[in-house]
């Protein structure tokens, strides 16, 4: 789910991908913040240091949702009790 005007990117070929869910009260800066982290690496930058990637460093893409946190425990608990249930 993309907050309005942020464009969908995917993540590069070689990326190790991370998926979140952040509290809806986030929303007015995650959206941004994880469009910037994936922006640096996007071009060859480690976002924390500023420095180019070393050869072989994979970039690190993130992609966010909002969720309350009580569906969210929910959804864990459902997955623990029925772990093949593809409707956890």
């Amino acid at each position: 789910e993309q907050p309005s005007g942020q464009a969908v990117v995917e993540a590069p070929a070689n990326a190790i991908e991370i998926s979140i869910i952040y509290a809806p009260e986030s929303e007015l800066y995650l959206p941004q913040a994880i469009e910037s982290f994936n922006s640096s690496y996007r071009n060859g930058i480690n976002p924390v240091t500023g420095e180019p990637l070393a050869d072989g460093e994979r970039p690190i893409f993130v992609t966010g949702t909002s969720g309350s946190s009580g569906t969210v425990a929910q959804g864990i608990i459902n997955a623990l009790i029925a772990p093949n249930n593809t409707n956890v």
